[in-house]
């Protein structure tokens, strides 16, 4: 039985994998930058499987849970027209901002064991055609810098973006075959884990792309 039991899970855990890290194959563009010999791509009209953990919570009740409710997390000063909804659990809050060139972000902030904030910028700054992911790594990191001093955020978000630009630059050597999607990065101290995951990106329509960032602290 005890065996049975421990082949089921891994069965389980290699499902998981598979849906979680599935890449495509195209060809890519980059302003100021080739893509490099033997890099993977990825196939960006999937919708993205968001890889993050606070999603695993959905079933949970808010009084079950150590962090608190939700709370708004840009800064009123400098966004006066941010709009914030609270979900009747009260574990996720939804964060909508118009930024410029009409750019637009949502931050999804919620968990229970995870702290969790998800930022999906919806843009037309880059190119739709690439499939490329260090392309899209490095389109990740731009936006959250543009957005960084805009945040009253309970995570370090800037050493966040310091561990993923060095993920970046690790993969300049093996034509960037380290990056892939959904890849937990872990920023934090021994006694708590703090998880930056580039996620994939998806093409909307009419030139828009959704590139995603989530950060993750806990188990709280």
């Amino acid at each position: 039985m005890q065996r049975h039991t421990c082949m089921k899970k891994k069965m389980l855990l290699l499902s998981l994998v598979t849906m979680l890290f599935s890449t495509g194959c195209g060809n890519g563009s980059f302003r100021n930058y080739s893509n490099a010999s033997g890099e993977e791509y990825y196939d960006t009209t999937l919708p993205p499987p968001y890889t993050s953990r606070s999603l695993q919570d959905s079933a949970t009740h808010a009084a079950d849970c150590v962090r608190g409710t939700p709370a708004p997390i840009v800064k009123k000063e400098t966004y006066p027209d941010a709009q914030f909804t609270l979900k009747k659990d009260s574990l996720t809050g939804i964060e909508t901002v118009a930024l410029k060139n009409n750019d637009r972000l949502s931050i999804t902030n919620t968990g229970c064991e995870y702290f969790t904030l998800i930022f999906r910028f919806e843009t037309s700054r880059f190119s739709q055609d690439s499939t490329s992911k260090v392309y899209w790594y490095k389109a990740g990191s731009t936006l959250m810098k543009t957005i960084l001093d805009d945040l009253n955020a309970p995570i370090d978000l800037k050493k966040g973006i310091v561990k993923l630009d060095h993920f970046i630059q690790s993969g300049n050597g093996n034509h960037y075959k380290n990056l892939s999607y959904g890849k937990e990065l872990d920023f934090g101290a021994d006694d708590m884990r703090s998880i930056v995951v580039m996620e994939p990106v998806q093409l909307l329509s009419n030139g828009i792309t959704a590139v995603t960032v989530s950060f993750s602290v806990g188990p709280l």
